[in-house]
């Protein structure tokens, strides 16, 4: 579908281009949160809660419940 082929880029190049991207701290906590909930970590989340003020998408309490069905 008429796609072009991925372009390669050095190694300089590739950590020029991080260099420049700026990533808020509200942005960060929601991935960090978003990764705790995914992976269960329903204590870490409830702290990481508390502590940074970001607000889970999830119920913490269903945490368990959630990693059973993904479990079986």
């Amino acid at each position: 579908w008429g796609a072009e082929p991925a372009k390669s880029i050095s190694k300089a190049e590739w950590d020029e281009r991080l260099k420049s991207i700026k990533v808020n701290k509200s942005d960060l906590n929601k991935v960090i949160m978003n990764y705790l909930v995914i992976e269960g970590f329903r204590e870490a989340a409830e702290l990481f809660q508390e502590e940074s003020g970001t607000e889970a998408d999830a119920d913490l309490s269903k945490i368990g419940e959630r990693m059973s069905v993904r479990d079986s």
